[in-house]
């Protein structure tokens, strides 16, 4: 209602309102009637989520780039959001299955390098977790 009124209010000012969602059609039918213009943004490609996935693991020393084609080709649905959901959680995974003493280490590379690379079976038990599931060809 707040919002509304806001919108309202701003009418014959020069001002931009920019919403998002990913979720359009569960928005309130008075709230859409104030946007004049929708653009709809669609799922990435099986590339785009391939170079998602390579600047989500850009910090990582040791990336199976075969993997991540995988995992590119095996999330049609996946938006941006997903991945990054995904990758988070694959990687706590990836920690779950290596016991160190963490005052041992020098530095985070001697983690990195001790954890090695995701693994195909951490991307799918990630997926699992959330519900989904990792489609292949």
């Amino acid at each position: 209602c707040e919002l509304l009124r806001n919108i309202d209010s701003v009418v014959n000012d020069p001002v931009l309102v920019l919403g998002c969602t990913n979720s359009l059609h569960s928005l309130d039918p008075a709230l859409r009637r104030r946007f004049p213009k929708v653009l709809e943004v669609g799922k990435p490609t099986e590339e785009q989520r391939l170079d998602i996935l390579k600047v989500l693991n850009s910090e990582e020393r040791l990336v199976d780039f075969e993997i991540l084609e995988r995992v590119a080709a095996a999330t049609p649905t996946f938006s941006g959001s997903d991945l990054r959901a995904l990758f988070t959680d694959a990687s706590n995974l990836r920690m779950e299955d290596v016991s160190v003493d963490m005052h041992s280490l020098k530095n985070g590379d001697d983690l990195l390098d001790i954890l090695g690379p995701l693994t195909w079976e951490h991307w799918v038990l990630a997926a699992k977790r959330r519900g989904l599931s990792l489609t292949t060809k």
